[in-house]
């Protein structure tokens, strides 16, 4: 019987080609792989270790490494709470595998590379979305392997991050309370609380041309039309909060009013929502 085999990847910087510093020597890093894939056709996975919590960077990486056939694995990324919002765009690129080092009670820490502790916050960083997605996993990977899917993770300013599905264009937010707008304001408006922190993403795969499946955690997930005709607008025709069961989807409860009226938000415990997008004119 043949097993798998992974090589791991011990990385240079994402953007060699811009300038930077091309890594290690001889291994299968991004810039080498062409090479690596030609000369042992027995590989049948190349994950990168990624141990920098830069955002623009994680997402280069998994865009190298998630390029044709190959699956995109990730064998080792950090363990400090700020690398745990990653899982969300590997899964949205096709990702098989997101393993952070070092979460048992060994005691052994790669601090700085990683958390210096493993306190409740950081082991509930990652918790929340192993919960979530644990019970879906098969699900999440026939979807994704018959549909356009996305993901993304909060970069270092909280900037929003945009990308284009179909008509439609999905908008992630950070740090935006789950009420109101932004240019509104309010007596006694406080920050919101992770506002400067590094935490936050989302992943959705389009089941239908106007049919989204969507999750995230401290993320506000936007749909709207992406090249509007006179007088269209869009509008949402349905919001279902649910699970899946036997591969089927169960609808636990509908979405509504402010709940769906500043976008789709998602808190420190995420959920799967199916949306049905709709226009009017």
């Amino acid at each position: 019987m043949d097993l798998p085999v992974m090589v791991n990847a011990a990385l240079g910087d994402a953007f060699t080609d811009e300038g930077g510093h091309v890594g290690p020597s001889g291994g299968p890093n991004w810039n080498a792989l062409p090479i690596w894939r030609i000369a042992a056709p027995s590989i049948d996975a190349y994950g990168p270790d990624i141990y920098t919590s830069d955002a623009k960077s994680v997402h280069r990486y998994l865009d190298r490494y998630g390029e044709g056939k190959w699956p995109l694995v990730v064998p080792e990324i950090g363990n400090a709470r700020e690398y745990a919002r990653f899982v969300w765009p590997t899964l949205g690129r096709g990702g098989v595998m997101f393993s952070p080092v070092g979460m048992d009670a060994s005691g052994f820490s790669n601090h700085p590379l990683g958390a210096a502790e493993l306190d409740e916050e950081t082991l509930e960083a990652f918790a929340a979305p192993y919960r979530l997605l644990a019970p879906a996993a098969r699900d999440w990977a026939r979807i994704a392997m018959d549909h356009p899917t996305w993901g993304t993770a909060r970069g270092p300013e909280g900037a929003d991050q945009a990308h284009t599905m179909g008509r439609w264009r999905v908008t992630a937010q950070y740090g935006r309370w789950m009420f109101g707008e932004d240019d509104w304001s309010f007596a006694g408006q406080k920050d919101h609380p992770l506002k400067d922190e590094p935490t936050g993403g989302a992943m959705l795969a389009q089941l239908e041309d106007d049919t989204f499946l969507l999750t995230g955690r401290n993320v506000r997930v936007r749909l709207a039309l992406s090249n509007p005709s006179a007088g269209e607008h869009e509008q949402i025709i349905e919001a279902q909060e649910g699970r899946f069961e036997g591969g089927e989807w169960v609808m636990r409860r509908r979405w509504n009013g402010d709940q769906v009226d500043y976008g789709f938000n998602f808190g420190e415990q995420p959920v799967w929502l199916r949306v049905e997008m709709g226009t009017y004119r």
